[in-house]
């Protein structure tokens, strides 16, 4: 390496053009860089998270929905409202990219009466001779439309857009969202309008994301300047660190376009990470020609500090590597895995411009630092002194103090949580958080649940689903109306012989088809062969543990039922009337309906006797589901216009079937089936971060063990170096327990980049304190003089570094909030460790360690 010191010292101007021409070469590629926040994205295609995701949209020609809530000052249901409700229905349409749309005005209705059957829009094309009041009981006594496309008083409705699977449905919201502004602005309409659905979501992350570069770059450049100019008190050793990284963190992002990867939320902490990480290698280069210049010439000095600090310097780069590309290979997902890399390889060209642009430009302008006040060279010596005697003396209470913080940080640990949730991007108060709650308040919610089964069309499969579906919506408290094949097959049976139920026979369903096939909504539940199909739930933002009650309760369902046995009515009593309570519960609360479970089954238990139920033909079907539904209606006075006669009695239809399904092994239903939607991908992050942040911190810590060991030398104080990052980690989970920040897949980076970015301090302390012991010095001598000089950089860095990370405190991203926050206090922890604790304890095992 004597050669590339030689060069840098003895050659700064050729140095400087060789590093100018390769950041601007590798600066272009920023040009390339593309948004793209889609947590579906982040994963690919063959992976086991992102496979069936990613199969049902390309099957079922579906993307995530974009809802549209309008609330106005009127009923909806007039002839002037819906007209304007039809018209922006149909001007969406219109847009590339959209493959339907469902409205009040749009969606197709099926009504039935003696052997007739009528499919139709839900609001006939003429607008003139309706009856409005009657029209508004008919919808809100439906549970189809109540809570679904029109809110319970009549004041809001929703529209729901179904992007094309190949359209990028965050930019096709954003258009739309354009268009819907401009249709109200240009028709005088006073509407409240609310953009919801995750592609809306996505759109406000991105905007956050833009807004956060434009922000906190400069943001973070002016801190670190800042730290920087009261640390060497010169204007030249403040910049040198800082366009070092500043170069640097350009190149990586270049290289992050010409790779054709995706700017995401992780992205955004890239060039703050980078910035806050990257000058430390500057600073201990600089901090110690400081020190050489005193008694040396520049070349002399420049030559000597490349000899002194190469290997710690590199040793550290390298651990900083290996923690960053430790995210890189324990990770799924795919934008970790970019932050990763690109963090990784950041860090190669802060080492690499470092050893080269700052020696260079230390030759051309070699003047040293100068003073702030009372403060010099010599004063600052002084301080480092005096604070290096102290922990010296007081090292005993030092290793006591480090154990109580340890103890009580680790009780802590047990309290951290694991959460993954678009909605904790944002505040409270933000625009998103607010919509998302309204409409979820107002209507079923904004994300997705997907139950995919595959398998022949029969009576006893769509049974199944029906059984499979009402269960789920119970354990999702009810309120939500799911779409499905089931419900359809339901009404149009309804059209044929007034009974609401899936047909007896085979050949009674397959007759149905005819009125729906080539129907644009059908295509999103029930593929063109017949042989696979969709439930589909639409759901609010909830807590983690419910999320994970409703996520497994689907799985379990669809294994349950994947082969089932056929029981005769009369033999499945208790298995009878358990789903007529699942089924008039849901439709009660749906309709805001007090009844409880207990009223559902005394009246159950009171007015159906199952061993005589006795059907010869439809028309005895329908008058016993008239009489026992009518008897509901009256024993609870149920009014018409919350919960129709209708929906009653679906949920009394069982009844009417001539065998019950239960699990068993007698028929096979479902030759394949999986949960999906955002719901179950939320949940799957969360179930895989754990064991990436164990992947990845036995990865660093191995990395560092191996590189530390050859730094030193030494099997044991390869290992005994750890202490200081240990304890770090114990502390930053235990901050996380004390504060309640959840574990995401931002948080989750932060154990491997403390790791690998603070065992930089006690790489440095180590190093330089060996080499006094080295020099001659006794160990305590040699650590007053490591302090006040190695020490001092380190203390340098570590703020500058920590108040780099602190920078992101004021992003509009709730978990880069956290992440900044935990990260300045885990460089700082890191730094006092390695100042306070390592040498506390060098000292006492001294002779095992230190062998010198």
């Amino acid at each position: 390496m004597k050669r590339f010191f030689n060069f840098t010292v003895y050659k700064p101007f050729k140095t400087l053009v060789v590093t100018i021409i390769g950041v601007i070469v590798f600066s272009l590629g920023i040009s390339r860089i593309y948004l793209d926040n889609d947590l579906l994205h982040w994963f690919s295609k063959k992976s086991k998270i992102g496979r069936l995701n990613y199969y049902i949209n390309e099957r079922f020609e579906s993307n995530n929905p974009i809802i549209i809530m309008f609330t106005l000052d009127n009923e909806v249901i007039s002839k002037e409202n819906l007209k304007y409700i039809r018209d922006i229905s149909l001007k969406m349409k219109e847009e590339k990219g959209v493959v339907n749309v469902i409205s009040l005005t749009e969606i197709e209705d099926i009504q039935g009466k003696e052997d007739e059957m009528k499919v139709s829009k839900l609001i006939p094309e003429d607008l003139e001779h309706i009856d409005y009041n009657k029209l508004k009981s008919y919808i809100l006594s439906k549970e189809a439309y109540n809570g679904s496309l029109l809110s319970k008083d009549g004041l809001s409705t929703l529209l729901i857009v179904q992007p094309s699977p190949d359209t990028k449905a965050d930019f096709l919201a954003k258009k739309l969202r354009k268009v819907t502004d401009s249709f109200l602005k240009e028709n005088n309409l006073n509407w409240q309008v609310y953009y919801g659905g995750t592609p809306m979501l996505l759109n406000s992350i991105s905007d956050l994301v833009v807004k956060d570069l434009r922000f906190l770059i400069p943001l973070v450049s002016l801190v670190v300047f800042v730290v920087l100019f009261i640390s060497f008190r010169s204007i030249k050793a403040t910049l040198l660190p800082l366009i070092t990284v500043l170069l640097a963190t350009a190149s990586a992002i270049g290289v992050m376009g010409y790779l054709g990867l995706p700017l995401t939320t992780f992205g955004v902490a890239i060039p703050v990470v980078l910035i806050a990480v990257g000058n430390a290698y500057g600073i201990h280069f600089i901090n110690e020609y400081h020190e050489k210049k005193l008694s040396m010439q520049t070349e002399e000095a420049l030559l000597k500090v490349h000899e002194r600090t190469f290997i710690p310097i590199l040793m550290s780069a390298l651990t900083t590597f290996g923690g960053f590309m430790s995210i890189a290979v324990s990770n799924d997902m795919l934008s970790a895995r970019d932050f990763g890399i690109i963090s990784a390889i950041g860090v190669i060209f802060s080492f690499l411009i470092t050893i080269s642009f700052i020696p260079a430009l230390l030759k051309i302008f070699p003047k040293t630092k100068g003073n702030i006040g009372n403060i010099n060279e010599e004063t600052e010596r002084k301080l480092f002194y005096e604070a290096s005697k102290f922990i010296f003396k007081n090292k005993k209470w030092v290793v006591i103090t480090f154990l109580i913080f340890g103890l009580v940080a680790t009780y802590f640990i047990t309290k951290v949580q694991i959460k993954v949730d678009y909605m904790s991007y944002f505040d409270k108060k933000s625009e998103p958080a607010i919509v998302t709650d309204r409409i979820s308040k107002i209507f079923d919610g904004v994300f997705e649940l997907k139950l995919y089964s595959k398998g022949q069309i029969s009576a006893n499969y769509l049974r199944t689903l029906q059984i499979i579906e009402e269960n789920l919506r119970y354990i999702s408290g009810g309120k939500t109306k799911p779409a499905s094949i089931v419900n359809i097959i339901s009404s149009l049976n309804e059209g044929m012989t007034e009974i609401p139920m899936i047909p007896d026979t085979d050949y009674e369903i397959e007759n149905l088809w005819f009125f729906i096939e080539g129907n644009e909504s059908i295509k999103r539940l029930i593929t063109e062969d017949k042989d696979e199909t969709l439930i589909s739930f639409l759901l609010p933002s909830i807590e983690s543990s419910v999320r994970y009650k409703i996520v497994n309760e689907a799985e379990n369902l669809l294994k349950r039922y994947s082969s089932i046995s056929t029981k005769d009515i009369k033999d499945s009593k208790e298995e009878v009337l358990s789903l007529l309570k699942i089924m008039l519960k849901n439709r009660l609360i749906r309709a805001n309906l007090n009844v409880s479970e207990t009223e559902i089954n005394d009246f159950l238990n009171k007015n159906i006797v199952i061993d005589d139920l006795k059907f010869t033909d439809y028309t005895s079907k329908n008058k016993f589901l008239n009489g026992i539904s009518q008897k509901f209606i009256n024993e609870f006075s149920i009014p018409e216009d919350k919960l129709s006669k209708n929906d009653i009695k679906i949920a009394f239809s069982p009844l009417l079937w001539d065998k019950f399904i239960v699990p068993g092994n007698d028929i096979k239903i479902f030759d394949d089936y999986g949960v999906a939607g955002l719901m179950k991908l939320f949940t799957d992050v969360e179930q895989t971060l754990l064991r990436n942040q164990l992947i990845s911190l036995f990865i660093i810590i191995l990395i560092v063990v191996i590189l530390n060991i050859i730094t030193f030398k030494s099997l044991l104080e390869g290992i005994f170096s750890l202490i200081p990052i240990l304890f770090t980690l114990i502390v930053n989970f235990g901050i996380m327990g004390l504060f309640k920040i959840n574990m995401d897949f931002i948080t989750t980076t932060i154990a491997a980049i403390a790791v690998g970015a603070g065992i930089d301090y006690t790489i440095h302390f180590l190093s330089r304190y060996t080499y006094e012991v080295k020099m001659g010095k006794d160990y305590e001598e040699a650590f007053y003089h490591t302090f006040s000089t190695t020490g001092k950089g380190i203390i340098f860095n570590s703020f500058s570094v920590g108040f780099g990370f602190a920078v992101l405190n004021f992003s509009g991203i709730m978990p880069l909030r956290s992440f900044g926050m935990l990260m300045f206090i885990t460089m700082i922890v890191s730094a006092l460790s390695a100042l306070t604790i390592l040498p506390a304890l060098t000292f006492y095992f001294r002779k095992k360690i230190l062998k010198v």
